[in-house]
């Protein structure tokens, strides 16, 4: 995905619950730099892709993004 705009990130998640989105979203706050967030529910979908294998603890730092000037 590419984005414009207002937005200046998409992630997409798929959590067990409403308390696990919670729990993400939490943790996105107490990132350098993440000042808001905007979550969007998916009702309906028309590809189904499965889900990607793996778990991680730590927050990816793609390489492709600009430095933090702090």
């Amino acid at each position: 995905h590419s984005v414009a705009g207002d937005t200046c990130m998409l992630i997409k998640v798929r959590t067990e619950d409403t308390r696990a989105l919670e729990g993400l979203l939490s943790r996105l706050y107490e990132t350098p730099g993440v000042t808001s967030t905007r979550s969007y529910v998916v009702l309906s979908t028309y590809l189904e892709r499965p889900v990607q294998p793996g778990i991680t603890t730590e927050w990816p730092s793609p390489r492709h993004m600009a430095k933090p000037l702090y």
